[in-house]
C-alpha cells in the first residue's frame, strides 16, 4: 500500500533553492564529433608514475623533432605510426575507427606510438590503445622500429605490471609509467613486452609477428594467446560499489594530498555520489586525481572543477566549467555527465560504462589522451593500495567480444530471447559487464544494468535525474557472447546507507531518514546534506502530502486563492491541499508558505489527509498523561488525540510540545511512523 502513495515521489525537494551552483549551460546533444567532449582536462601535458603521482611534462633535453617519413614510401614491416607530429599539445589528430566507422581523436603528446598495419584506401591503418583506426598520411609519420629511441612497452616491477608510455619517439624517457595491477604469471620480470591493445603481449623478437596478428585479427603469436589480460579497474564497470566507507575514503585521499588540495575532504562526497547516483567512489577518485593532479591544478583550484569538464585542448583554462563548490562539481559529474550521459545507451557519448581505452568505454570520447582510462585506473590502484587493497578483484567481470567479432548484443529484461531488449551494447569490442551470479541461468548471465531503469526493469528511466538503485537495476545478457576474465573474490559490496554527510549511523534519527530517503518521500536540502536540524516550512509539507496523494490535477479554480501564494514550486500542492480541506490558512487570507511548521499543524494536516483519503480516524488517545496538554489549540485537539492513539506522537521528554517548530529530523520521524502505522 505504501508504494501506491509514494510511487510518484521521485523529485521532492524540501529546500527552496537548487542544489546546483554550477555556472555553465549544458551543451546541446548533437551528433557533432567534438560537441561536449572533454578533449583534455589539464592545462599542461601530464603523466602518471608508478606511485600514482601526476607529473607535468618537462623538457628532458632530448631531441623533439618529428621523426619518420611518408608511409607511401615504405613497405609493411616492423614499423610504428608516430602521432607526435603536431606543433603543440593543443592540436589533436582525428581518425576513423576501422571497425565501427566512428570518429575518434588522439593527442601524440600523451602517447606517441601506434602499431603500423599498412595502408587501406589511401589511409594509414594503425592500432593504438585497442582501437584499429584509419588516419590521413599527412597527419602522421612512419618510423622503423630500429630508428625509435623509445617504444611504449610493459615491464614487471615488484610483481606489478607497469606500462611505460613514450611521448616522443626521438627521446629515451617515458612520461607515464602506469601501474596496471598484479602482473599475470605468464609475464616475467626483466623482460620487455609490447602490446597496442593492452590485452595480448609480445616479446621484441616477435614484434613483426604482433603486427601480422593485428592485421589478421588473431593473437596467436602472443605469449598469452589463450589468456587475455584485463586491467581490473580499467574494465570494472562504473556501476559498482567501493568497499570503502565515506570516512575511510576521506582518510585515504587526505593522506595522499597536500593541505591546499581541492580533494581534501572530498572522499566522503564521492561515496555519497556513489550511493545516490550509482558511480563507484574509487573510480571517481581515480578520475579526479588524474584530471586535477590530485586537486592541485589551476582549474581545480580556481574553478572547483575536479574532472576537467569542458576543458578543451586549445584553451583548457578558459573553457573549463566553473562550479560553486567541490561538492556541486562531484554531484554534477556523477549525476549529469556520467549517469545521464556516458552511462546512458541512448546518449551519443555512450561507448560502454567502464574507463576502457580508445576501442571502448569512456576513454573513446572523454579525452584526447589515448591512455586516459588506463591512467584513471592506475590512480584508482594507487588509492586502493593506500587503503589496504579492499577493492581489488571483488567483482566478477565478463567481456563481450575479446576477439575477433564485434557484436551488438541485446541486454534483456529477463533470461530469455523473447523478453524485451532494454538496450544494446553497440559494436564496441571488449565491452565489460558486472556479472551478478556465479553461473548463467538458461544461457543468460544476470548483469548490473549500465543505465538507470524503471521499476519494471523494462525501460530506461529518463526522469530519475541520474538516480540509481544497485539492488533492483539488473538485466540479462546471453552467456554465449561473454567470457569471464575475473571471478569475484567475495560478496558484492553494499551501499553504505543514507547518502547524506550530516546523518551518521549513530544518529537517533538515522533509521527514519534512511526510510524516507529510500522511499523518495523526503529528499535532502541538496544531494549530500539532509539538514536534520533545519526547520520545515508549511509549503514543504503540503508538497509531501500532495505527492503522496498522486499529484491530483488542479486548475485556477481549485482551492482557496491565498494572497501570498503565486506561481511557484508549491502552488499546485497548496491549491490541492486547500480544496481537500487539509489546509485552511490564516484569518488574514494568507497561507504562510515559508512559515515554520509546528507540531500540532503537522499532525492536523496528516489527520485531515487521512479523512480526505477515506481512512478511519476514529482511534483516539488521551491527553491526560501530558502536562502541556493545555497548550494544544482547539482546532488540533482531535488530531493530536488521534496521533497519540496510533503512536505517531510519543511525546518529547513526556511532553507534546504542540507549538514547537518541526525540524527536519522530527519531520522524518513522524512521517515514517505515519506511513508504517497507518498506510
Amino acid at each position: 500500500m505504501i508504494k501506491k502513495y509514494i510511487s510518484l515521489l521521485l523529485c521532492i525537494c524540501l529546500g527552496i533553492t537548487s542544489a546546483s551552483g554550477a555556472v555553465w549551460a549544458r551543451e546541446e546533444e548533437e551528433e557533432s564529433f567534438f560537441q561536449g567532449e572533454n578533449r583534455e582536462a589539464l592545462e599542461h601535458v601530464t603523466g602518471v608514475d608508478e606511485e600514482g603521482n601526476v607529473i607535468e611534462a618537462e623538457d628532458d633535453g632530448e631531441e623533439d623533432t618529428v621523426i619518420g617519413r611518408n608511409p607511401l614510401t615504405l613497405e609493411e614491416g616492423g614499423q610504428l605510426v608516430n602521432f607526435r607530429t603536431k606543433s603543440s599539445s593543443s592540436v589533436v589528430t582525428n581518425y576513423t575507427d576501422a571497425v565501427t566507422g566512428e570518429n575518434g581523436y588522439t593527442n601524440g603528446y600523451y602517447g606517441a606510438d601506434a602499431a603500423y598495419l599498412g595502408m587501406e584506401n589511401g589511409m594509414v591503418k594503425f592500432m593504438l590503445s585497442g582501437v584499429t583506426g584509419l588516419v590521413s598520411p599527412s597527419e602522421v609519420t612512419i618510423v622503423n622500429v630500429d630508428e625509435a629511441s623509445s617504444i611504449s612497452h610493459y615491464e614487471v616491477s615488484g610483481g606489478r605490471l607497469i606500462h611505460r608510455i613514450t611521448t616522443n619517439l626521438a627521446g629515451t624517457s617515458y612520461l607515464s609509467n602506469l601501474d596496471n595491477g598484479e602482473a599475470p604469471d605468464y609475464l616475467r620480470s626483466g623482460a620487455d613486452y609490447y602490446s597496442y591493445d593492452g590485452h595480448y603481449f609480445y616479446t621484441f623478437e616477435d614484434f613483426e609477428y604482433m603486427l601480422s596478428d593485428y592485421r589478421s585479427g588473431t593473437r596467436e603469436h602472443s605469449v598469452n594467446a589463450s589468456d587475455p589480460f584485463f586491467n581490473y579497474f580499467q574494465y570494472l564497470p562504473l556501476r559498482s560499489v567501493s568497499n570503502y566507507s565515506a570516512a575511510r575514503m576521506n582518510d585515504i585521499i587526505n593522506s595522499r594530498v597536500s593541505t591546499g588540495s581541492k580533494l581534501r575532504e572530498a572522499g566522503q562526497l564521492m561515496v555519497q555520489a556513489q550511493d545516490r547516483y550509482g558511480i563507484n567512489a574509487l573510480l571517481i577518485a581515480g578520475i579526479a586525481a588524474n584530471e586535477s593532479a590530485w586537486g592541485t591544478s589551476s582549474i581545480s583550484q580556481s574553478k572547483n572543477n575536479l574532472f576537467g569538464i569542458n576543458a578543451v585542448d586549445s584553451s583548457p583554462g578558459e573553457s573549463a566549467d566553473t562550479f560553486s563548490s567541490v561538492a556541486v562539481c562531484i554531484e554534477e559529474y556523477a549525476q549529469y555527465f556520467l549517469s545521464e550521459q556516458y552511462l546512458n545507451p541512448d546518449n551519443w557519448k555512450y561507448s560502454g560504462g567502464f574507463l576502457g581505452n580508445k576501442a571502448s568505454g569512456l576513454n573513446v570520447r572523454y579525452a584526447s589522451d589515448p591512455y586516459w582510462g588506463e591512467k584513471a585506473a592506475a590512480l584508482a590502484w594507487s588509492v586502493n593500495l593506500t587503503g589496504g587493497g579492499e577493492d581489488s578483484y571483488v567483482y566478477t567481470i565478463g567481456i563481450k567480444d575479446i576477439l575477433p567479432e564485434q557484436t551488438d548484443l541485446n541486454v534483456r529484461a529477463d533470461a530469455t530471447t523473447s523478453s524485451r531488449a532494454v538496450y544494446s551494447t553497440g559494436e564496441w569490442p571488449c565491452y565489460a559487464f558486472v556479472i551478478l551470479d556465479s553461473a548463467p541461468v538458461s544461457g543468460f548471465y544476470r548483469v548490473q544494468s549500465g543505465p538507470a531503469l524503471t521499476d519494471s526493469r523494462t525501460d530506461l528511466e529518463i526522469s530519475a535525474r541520474g538516480n540509481y538503485q544497485y539492488e533492483t537495476m539488473y538485466l540479462y545478457a546471453s552467456s554465449s557472447y561473454i567470457d569471464l576474465v575475473y571471478r569475484g573474490s567475495g560478496d558484492v559490496p553494499q551501499i553504505s546507507g543514507v547518502s547524506f554527510t550530516d546523518v551518521s549511523l549513530d544518529s537517533w534519527f538515522y533509521d527514519y531518514v534512511k526510510y524516507i530517503d529510500d522511499q523518495e518521500i523526503m529528499t535532502g536540502l541538496n544531494w549530500y546534506t539532509f539538514g536534520p536540524g533545519e526547520n520545515m516550512a508549511r509549503a514543504q509539507f503540503a508538497l509531501i502530502l500532495y505527492r503522496m496523494a498522486g499529484e491530483p490535477a488542479v486548475s485556477d479554480q481549485t482551492g482557496t486563492a491565498f494572497k501570498d501564494v503565486g506561481e511557484t514550486w508549491y502552488t499546485d500542492a497548496v491549491k490541492w491541499a486547500s480544496a481537500a480541506g487539509i489546509v485552511t490558512g490564516y484569518s488574514n487570507g494568507c497561507f504562510g508558505p515559508g512559515d515554520n511548521l509546528n507540531r500540532e499543524q503537522m499532525v492536523t494536516m496528516l489527520y485531515r489527509y487521512m479523512q480526505y483519503m477515506g481512512y478511519d480516524t476514529a482511534t483516539s488517545g488521551s491527553l491526560g498523561a501530558f502536562p502541556d496538554a493545555a497548550w494544544v489549540s482547539d482546532y488540533a485537539e482531535d488530531a493530536i488525540k488521534w496521533a497519540i492513539g496510533l503512536n505517531i506522537i510519543q511525546g518529547d521528554n513526556g511532553q507534546i510540545k504542540p507549538q514547537d517548530t518541526v525540524v527536519r529530523a522530527v519531520g522524518a520521524t513522524i512521517i515514517t511512523r505515519f506511513i508504517k502505522n497507518i498506510l
